[in-house]
């Protein structure tokens, strides 16, 4: 019996396994266009096909091509346009990217597969890179993802991630910082001990990138961030959660922007809401809003003057 579902799945999976990937071959029958379907054996790649290019052919993209199928090339890309890897692409030979290659999927290259790059490669947090061979790169490679390096790779790969050895997330393996990094009160307990005034200069860093999120706090200084990680790179040994009381009067770069700008007194004036605005008219023989008088009339020197009593903080 066990044999008879042995065998019985055995079949199964091979009646799966004939639902096979429409193949398409490169011709370049027309030109070396990936976009002109007839340069393909089977037309232009579709969704779920496999896409080959043979040994000795330049297929040359201009567009966008959108992978999710697999293409294994044994010949030359180059690659104008933009890549968008959402399957698999097996590289046994040569890409030549000078466009955009962005990789959610997987890019496996074998010990003669080399991709040179004078572009940009991102690979993202669902990619994958397996290199057996050579990936030369002169542009950009940004890594959100995994890179498994067997081969040689010259040139930078930006490692995405928080590199800020005080945050609490601080990644040693990240070569660009990403805005992810998070902080904690207690992670700067043992430099507020070397420093105990509120403003620690040493710690500013106005080229920082702080991420853009509204969790506000209020420093020693009682000035307002829009997070602890605003707070700790403007100098601020201690703060505590929420907005402070009032605005700091000293403090005129408001909405802590690092600007001194129309809008920190935009935000200043949304502190007060309408205090600042009267819809009053003086003028009109009527007491409105802060007039103190209103006589009607423009006489400096009757006891009202711009609806104001003689003696009062206006006259």
């Amino acid at each position: 019996m066990k044999r008879l579902i042995a065998f019985l799945s055995l079949a199964a999976l091979c009646l799966l396994s004939t639902e096979v990937l429409s193949q398409t071959t490169f011709t370049g029958t027309m030109s070396q266009d990936w976009g002109d379907g007839g340069n393909w054996t089977n037309g232009l790649p579709a969704p779920g096909d496999e896409a080959i290019i043979p040994e000795g052919l330049v297929v040359r993209n201009n567009g966008v091509i959108d992978n999710f199928g697999i293409i294994n090339n044994f010949g030359t890309i180059d690659n104008f346009g933009t890549i968008d890897n959402i399957a698999t692409i097996n590289n046994f030979a040569t890409i030549n990217n000078y466009g955009a290659i962005n990789n959610s999927g997987t890019i496996t290259m074998d010990n003669f597969g080399v991709i040179i790059n004078d572009g940009a490669i991102t690979n993202d947090s669902y990619g994958y890179v397996i290199n057996y061979g050579y990936i030369i790169s002169e542009g950009t490679i940004d890594n959100f993802g995994t890179i498994d390096n067997f081969g040689i790779i010259s040139g930078t790969i930006n490692v995405a991630g928080c590199t800020h050895t005080n945050a609490t997330n601080y990644d040693p393996s990240a070569t660009a910082d990403d805005g992810s990094c998070l902080f904690s009160q207690t992670a700067y307990d043992a430099a507020l001990e070397d420093c105990p005034e509120c403003i620690n200069e040493d710690q500013i860093d106005e080229g920082f990138s702080c991420i853009e999120i509204w969790e506000p706090v209020c420093g020693c200084n009682d000035v307002t961030y829009s997070n602890e990680c605003y707070a700790f790179y403007n100098g601020v040994t201690e703060w505590a959660d929420g907005e402070c009381d009032s605005p700091n009067p000293y403090n005129p770069d408001f909405d802590n922007d690092n600007m001194i700008s129309v809008n920190d007194l935009l935000a200043l004036l949304s502190v007060f809401g309408d205090s600042f605005v009267s819809d009053a008219v003086c003028g009109n023989g009527v007491i409105e809003g802060d007039e103190m008088c209103d006589d009607g009339n423009d006489d400096p020197f009757d006891g009202c003057n711009n609806c104001q009593l003689d003696g009062s903080p206006q006259d």
